[in-house]
């Protein structure tokens, strides 16, 4: 058996497996005629270069009634300075901490002053907009789903290679969150999360104790029998642009992966796609930890073999390169080679390293 062939297939299935589902998903038409009075929470420490174009990308995405609060985590920043000026010209509600409490704790005491039967909770370096805030009411029209998430990318500034293939990254998770949606997806990506009152208080809010408290959120969501999906409508953010900051991020993800998958296994089994999708994806690393030694230098072809791998399989996730396109560049697509030769098994080290430390 040409174990080459078998791996780069199932490869392949798993991506027209998760391309379909997610596609199916974004072709269904949903509808909403009403305008729900909203409340807009956004949690802010030291981000002065960002607050305002935040609070102004609310004032512009939604046209019904609605409350705004910042709350400042004790900042040591201009923020507090810059969240006075906006006052003057946008409505919005100001809550000081006396100390840094963090963004759990922050947003939960905001809660319990909010009105809206639909919270929106958003980062201070995220810009939402009309169309993404109108898909979010229109999956939360049906009374099974609890929360809402969106696709993201990076600031149009912002177009280093780092950026570029962080782009691809968020187009990947992002199909694979969509294809989920027919059952319910097992994370909420915190730059912007809409949340019906009722789901939010099911779940006790925010942990304040968990390492990712948006992929806590959805699980908890699940387990109280709510559903959670991602929209992909595209929201504007500022993605890690040092490497220290980027490797803070997949530590804390990974982390909270793992946290996660311990409180609540029972979530990750009972969801049928993710299982499918697992299943596609590791039986080709199990083929190459159990079978890679039938792929020797041995082999004439052998080279020759895993060279075309190496050139075909980054082409495999061409779909998601495209997806992470801005502005009709269509050459960023060759991003995909740096991402699927270098970032990804970076990552994966990472992360395997990563679980294993936590495991012990």
């Amino acid at each position: 058996m040409d174990y080459l062939v078998l791996i780069m297939t199932l490869l392949f299935l798993n991506m027209v497996f998760i391309v379909t589902l997610s596609f199916l998903d974004f072709r269904k038409k949903r509808y909403f005629y009403g305008k729900p009075f909203l409340s807009f929470i956004i949690p802010v420490y030291n981000d002065e270069k960002n607050i305002e174009r935040t609070i102004k990308g609310i004032y512009n995405s939604y046209e019904g009634k609605f409350e705004v609060f910042v709350v400042d985590d004790k900042s040591t920043d201009k923020t507090a300075h810059i969240l006075n000026r906006i006052k003057k010209k946008y409505p919005i509600k100001i809550l000081k901490n006396n100390e840094n409490l963090g963004k759990s704790l922050s947003v939960n005491q905001a809660f319990k002053r909010t009105k809206g039967k639909i919270i929106f909770i958003v980062d201070s370096d995220t810009v939402i907009n009309r169309k993404a805030v109108r898909d979010a009411l229109d999956r939360l029209e049906n009374k099974k789903i609890g929360a809402v998430h969106f696709r993201y990318k990076a600031y149009p500034w912002e177009r280093g290679p780092l950026e570029s293939t962080e782009n691809i990254e968020a187009s990947f998770l992002s199909m694979f969150f969509g294809a989920q949606n027919c059952c319910s997806s097992l994370t909420l990506v915190g730059g912007c999360i809409a949340v019906k009152r009722k789901a939010f208080e099911d779940a006790k809010m925010l942990s304040v104790n968990a390492i990712s408290e948006d992929t806590d959120l959805a699980l908890k969501l699940n387990e109280n029998g709510w559903k959670v999906q991602q929209s992909f409508c595209r929201i504007e953010t500022s993605l890690p642009r040092k490497p220290g900051t980027f490797l803070k991020q997949k530590i804390r993800w990974g982390a909270g992966f793992s946290q996660g998958f311990l409180r609540h296994p029972a979530v990750y089994f009972r969801n049928s796609i993710f299982l499918c999708n697992i299943f596609l994806f590791f039986i080709p690393i199990i083929f190459v930890i159990f079978f890679g030694d039938k792929i020797t230098t041995s082999d004439s072809t052998a080279l020759f073999k895993l060279f075309i791998s190496f050139v075909i399989f980054p082409l495999i996730s061409l779909p998601y390169a495209f997806l992470a396109i801005r502005d009709k560049k269509y050459y960023e697509s060759f991003w995909i080679y740096p991402f699927a030769w270098f970032y990804i098994p970076v990552i994966s080290i990472l992360l395997s390293l990563f679980f294993i430390a936590w495991d012990f």
